[in-house]
């Protein structure tokens, strides 16, 4: 793992705006280094100090380590400009780096632990826990296993992990944090898409956690977590329910974005007769779907704030709309960019060229289970029809 170098960070908060008009400036520094982070399946170490010194990692940051106290929109969009450089690094700003707020919301302590020593701290997660085994001790758990697509791993600093303590099996999985000295990296990164986030495994052998940097998931999720004691704002006090899935977005829709310039350019570059009516029914529906799906998104996020900043019960229509909008737009993402793909040049069919790195990268990102097309489907006409579905969220009234 990479340790962070020291950085010298904007101190001054900056406004929504000014936060996303940070993320477009690094874009060209991000764009081309791109290739070279899919080749060795990570960011290099200079790569992710670019995202640190302009404070990307500071979006949900709690203002008195020095964070940035934005809400949920700002720091989506910021992912999608990052996007149009490099999909893995914007997912390491809009997904990765929104897990500053999971440990917003959790103990004072915990958050001390984590930002009392130092800034631009990446805190990575484990999505898949494979033969994990949590139990109580004195004061806290001592947890074993492994868990599986820890994105930014090599850069992170801490690591949110989940299980069930023994003995508690249908009660909740409880997220606890470790500092990066206590676990292993597996280096099981060898995918097709998303190369350059480093997704790989992390080991724990019979670690101690305290019980203050644990909470158990449907306290973390909920309105008033204990970390809303200690930092105001809708990013530490609101449902996160409401937001989860939607950091997925900015990466997808910036990816799809970028790829669309892409497609253009080379279209004006080969050569290909622009008058002719096949190419431009290609281009515009293709700019269709990119444009439907960045609109959706916003409109996913406009309401999103709307309750959030009123802490405001959402409607289950919004619920519904939530889940069916995300999924819809990935959908729509993939729609163009395998157009694209299969229509394109020669020159943008290599496998190392930015547009195939972009259809690579979009399949491995509407993969993700939160924004999965037939089972969000499936359970938005569960929800529709009466029948309890697989997300809680729309099984509560």
């Amino acid at each position: 793992m990479t340790e962070p170098k020291p950085v010298r960070l904007h101190r001054k908060a900056p406004t929504g705006e000014e936060f996303v008009e940070r993320a477009r400036t690094i874009v060209p520094r991000i764009r081309e280094r791109a290739g070279e982070a899919e080749r060795l399946r990570t960011l290099p170490g200079d790569m992710m100090d670019v995202v640190r010194e302009a404070g990307l990692l500071h979006a949900f940051v709690p203002e008195r380590y020095g964070g940035y106290n934005l809400n949920w929109g700002p720091q989506i969009a910021a992912g999608r400009a990052v996007a149009r450089g490099c999909a893995s690094t914007a997912w390491l700003v809009s997904v990765v780096g929104s897990h500053a707020g999971y440990v917003g919301r959790m103990s004072e302590a915990a958050q001390d632990d984590v930002w009392g020593g130092g800034e631009g701290v990446l805190i990575c997660t484990g999505a898949v826990p494979i033969g994990v085994e949590v139990r109580r001790a004195a004061g806290g758990f001592r947890v074993s296993g492994q868990w599986a697509f820890c994105s930014g791993v090599d850069h992170s600093a801490w690591a949110l992990l989940r299980g069930t303590p023994v003995g508690e099996e249908d009660g909740p999985q409880h997220y606890m944090l470790f500092p990066s000295d206590e676990f292993s990296i597996v280096d099981d990164w060898f995918v097709s898409g998303m190369r350059a986030t480093g997704s790989k495994s992390v080991r724990l052998e019979d670690a101690f956690v305290p019980e203050y940097r644990t909470l158990p998931l449907p306290e973390l999720f909920a309105m008033h977590p204990p970390g809303s004691k200690v930092s105001k704002g809708p990013v530490y006090s609101y449902s996160f329910r409401a937001y989860a899935g939607s950091a997925l977005m900015g990466p997808i829709i910036g990816a799809a974005e970028a790829a669309f310039d892409l497609f253009i350019e080379g279209l004006k570059e080969s050569g290909e007769d622009l008058a002719d009516p096949y190419v431009q029914m290609l281009v515009g529906e293709t700019d269709a779907e990119v444009r439907a799906a960045g609109q959706l998104l916003d409109n996913v996020l406009e309401t999103q704030a709307h309750y959030a900043t009123r802490m405001l019960p959402v409607p289950m229509e919004h619920r519904v709309a939530f889940v069916r909008d995300r999924a819809f737009a990935c959908r729509l993402s993939l729609r163009a960019v395998d157009r694209m793909a299969g229509q394109a040049d020669l020159q943008q069919s290599l496998s190392d060229a930015p547009l195939q790195r972009y259809h690579r990268d979009i399949h491995a990102m509407c993969q993700q289970i939160g924004i999965n097309w037939d089972r969000n489907m499936t359970n938005v006409a569960r929800q529709i029809l009466g029948l309890k579905t697989d997300i809680p969220y729309l099984n509560e009234a």
